[in-house]
């Protein structure tokens, strides 16, 4: 169910991910990446089945 487009909702999501996120520890690694070139290897990793389902990435375009 979604909530409203208003501020009233980010506190229903920060209860939800202080529950969560301590259960990822040891689940699921979490790598960071930067700019193009990091965001297409990922991407093309991604399509070839190399990024294992326990393996995160946050990336973003800004170098």
């Amino acid at each position: 169910m979604r909530h409203p487009p208003t501020s009233k909702g980010e506190p229903r999501l920060g209860a939800a991910w202080r529950d969560f996120a301590p259960r990822l520890d040891g689940w699921l690694t979490v790598t960071e990446g930067r700019g193009p070139e990091a965001v297409q290897r990922v991407h093309l990793d991604t399509l070839q089945g190399r990024i294992p389902p326990h393996e995160a990435h946050m990336l973003s375009m800004a170098s």
